[in-house]
């Protein structure tokens, strides 16, 4: 009997205990559908003011971006580009230079070429002028020795030509006189002076 009556307090005590966590959940729900309703009303009686708060915020960003931040973009992108055209201009400019620079090289190498042409050639000129001017003076000069060296021996010509014809009238005389004697070779043809007296004709 003891027992059973344990057991009936015991049940009561859940039953009361289920009863009361029942009723608060009830309770927790019917305050977060109050605070929800609460919320909807307040949201319907702002919504006005938010939406102009909302434009003027976007009013506000569109001017911000407008005055600050697309400048700031225009101004870089403006920037980059201008040292685009610098970076591009400059490369341009460094390969007409190189480009003109070999141009001058090539000019300056023919020139100095041509100019070595014609160094060569007028040195050439130079030395057949010499060559042609030493000839000329060595053949005066030879003509000059041969002159002195014709007149040496025409004056040894007619020298030998005087000896000769005086030594032929001596012989003359001594022929036409067989009596005298004065040489040694008296009686003899006087051959050897023949060719001595052409030689002397042929130089006159």
């Amino acid at each position: 009997m003891e027992g059973d009556a344990r057991s009936d307090g015991a049940f009561e005590y859940e039953e009361i205990a289920s009863f009361d966590s029942d009723q608060d959940s009830e309770d927790e729900v019917c305050g977060l559908a109050d605070a929800f309703q609460q919320f909807e009303a307040r949201r319907r009686r702002l919504s006005p003011i938010t939406a102009h708060v909302e434009e003027v915020l976007d009013a506000l960003t569109l001017e911000c971006f407008s005055f600050t931040v697309a400048p700031m973009l225009t101004s870089f992108y403006k920037t980059m580009l201008e040292k685009q055209q610098q970076e591009v201009r400059t490369a341009r400019e460094e390969r007409e230079a190189v480009a003109n620079r070999t141009i001058e090289e090539q000019l300056a190498f023919k020139k100095a070429q041509r100019l070595k042409l014609e160094q060569d050639a007028l040195e050439e000129a130079a030395r057949v002028e010499a060559l042609e001017n030493a000839r000329q003076e060595e053949e005066l000069k030879e003509a000059e020795r041969r002159e002195i060296l014709l007149k040496q021996q025409l004056d040894e010509n007619d020298e030998e030509e005087i000896k000769v014809k005086t030594l032929a009238y001596t012989h003359t005389r001594e022929w036409h006189q067989p009596n005298k004697k004065c040489f040694s070779h008296r009686g003899r043809q006087l051959t050897y002076l023949k060719p001595v007296l052409q030689q002397s004709k042929v130089a006159i």
